[in-house]
């Protein structure tokens, strides 16, 4: 028969595991990586105040102007 502190320990398993199994059943997770969304939307010609981190410099370099 295994003891009281074994039979705890593996309740406690068996709760973190449930909690975890039942988070991945409703589709929760952690993103790889911050910061916005990875969304298309359009491209569009740069205007003066767009910010700078959101130009397309492969789609820029195919027009030959800046496109966010």
């Amino acid at each position: 028969m295994i003891s009281k502190q074994v039979a705890e320990q593996i309740w406690q398993i068996q709760l973190k595991t449930r909690k975890t199994l039942s988070g991945m059943q409703l589709g929760e997770r952690r993103a790889l990586s911050k910061g916005s969304g990875s969304d298309f939307d359009q491209v569009r010609e740069y205007v003066q105040g767009d910010d700078l981190r959101f130009i397309d410099w492969k789609s820029s370099a195919r027009a030959g102007k800046l496109l966010t």
